[in-house]
């Protein structure tokens, strides 16, 4: 399960790459933050370091409320 979400969240950054509208990118900036905060959630319950701090600092970069 956790594979398929990431590949279709790489889907929807790619997608980012061509011209869309605004609407989409804050869409695809708070999908972004839910997937990454799960992400790091679920790396810190099975005990690596790294890749919960990979994925709370990109939860914070993607995060849609302060710009």
């Amino acid at each position: 399960m956790e594979k398929i979400i990431k590949i279709g969240l790489s889907v929807l950054l790619l997608v980012c790459l061509l011209k869309m509208p605004y609407e989409y990118y804050q869409i695809v900036s708070f999908t972004a933050l839910i997937v990454f905060v799960s992400l790091a959630y679920q790396a810190n319950l099975q005990g690596f370091k790294y890749k919960t701090m990979i994925f709370a600092i990109l939860a914070i970069l993607f995060q849609p409320f302060l710009r």
